[in-house]
């Protein structure tokens, strides 16, 4: 995602949560959703993509999230945690987020689930993107 559109998407998260995290709790949250945003919407464009977290784990989880690159996942589906990734969900793959990038070493605020990218994904999908 290039820094305008990442912007864009803060912009959105701003919008939608009625103002973005005056302080560190829930800043991790919101920069793991916009880059999450990016890499689903790569993933099921089929580009080259410069995942977030460059594990098998995790392009296993987006496989399985985008059904094959074919839908936008559920909370459900960002929710589930099976074997073949490490038994790792969103909360997980957030934590990895936050501890791999010194920028975003903040502690994930785990009441803040990620309704902006919910929401934006079902837009997109109402909307046939």
């Amino acid at each position: 995602m290039d820094a305008l559109a990442e912007e864009l998407f803060h912009a959105y998260q701003d919008f939608h949560y009625n103002g973005l995290p005056s302080s560190n709790n829930g800043r991790v949250n919101v920069e793991f959703e916009a880059k999450l945003y990016n890499d689903i919407e790569c993933f099921i464009r089929g580009g080259v993509c410069s995942y977030l977290i460059n594990t098998a784990a995790y392009y296993n989880w987006l496989e399985y999230i985008t059904n094959y690159g074919l839908s936008h996942p559920t909370w459900d589906n960002l929710l589930e945690k099976i074997n073949f990734w490490d038994n790792k969900n969103y909360w997980d793959f957030l934590q990895e987020f936050s501890e791999s990038n010194s920028g975003y070493n903040y502690l994930p605020n785990y009441d803040m689930e990620p309704k902006a990218i919910l929401n934006m994904l079902e837009k997109s999908k109402q909307i046939g993107c």
